[in-house]
């Protein structure tokens, strides 16, 4: 009995390394597809409105208020840059770009600020 249960013990390690290895490999496309899928941007969808940031290698979302479009205050931030839209208005970095339209997409790349794909520039500083 005791080879028969050197073979089984045998098996079962096999068996378990190859579910660990095919966890690890899993788990490393996992991060290897959310690297290229988002490499050096971040992005999310703020009160109706897909915010990216470039570059960016990990972002923050902060909700401090959401009552309504007109009442709501949300916030992200990617390194140094910070997107703020509060009641509609987009800010970014401290400057206004004024209000925003229902579902209009913001892009913040290397500085320059878009409003559905149109460089916009500020309305005033805070």
């Amino acid at each position: 009995m005791t080879g028969l249960s050197n073979i089984k013990r045998s098996s079962s390690i096999k068996s378990f390394a190859v579910l660990l290895s095919f966890c690890f490999v899993a788990l490393c496309a996992g991060c290897h597809h959310s690297t290229m899928t988002f490499a050096n941007h971040g992005q999310d969808v703020i009160n109706g409105h897909r915010v990216t940031i470039t570059p960016c290698l990990h972002s923050t979302n902060t909700t401090l208020r959401d009552k309504s479009p007109e009442d709501s205050l949300h916030s992200m931030k990617c390194g140094e840059t910070e997107v703020v839209i509060n009641n509609e208005e987009l800010v970014v970095n401290s400057k206004s770009y004024g209000k925003l339209k229902a579902g209009a997409a913001v892009a913040v790349d290397n500085g320059r600020v878009l409003i559905d794909s149109t460089e916009t520039k500020e309305v005033a500083s805070r």
